[in-house]
């Protein structure tokens, strides 16, 4: 972050830094992980349902291709 200062002088207290920041601790708490909630399991499920049954249905049009 940048301040850029026309005329006179500037004086501040840092009060936290690294991970006892504002930013440090946003930071900190997007790297944690978060469980999936149970309809994010569900679609998941679907989704592997789906990609089964399209691999059934791929395998048998090549072979009634071939």
């Amino acid at each position: 972050m940048a301040l850029q200062l026309k005329r006179g002088a500037l004086m501040y207290l840092v009060t936290s830094v690294g991970v006892n920041s504002s930013y440090g601790r946003i930071m900190s708490a997007l790297a944690t992980e978060v469980e999936d909630t149970p309809l994010q399991r569900k679609l998941e499920g679907l989704a592997e349902f789906i990609r089964s049954v399209s691999d059934v249905w791929s395998h048998e049009l090549s072979v009634q291709v071939s």
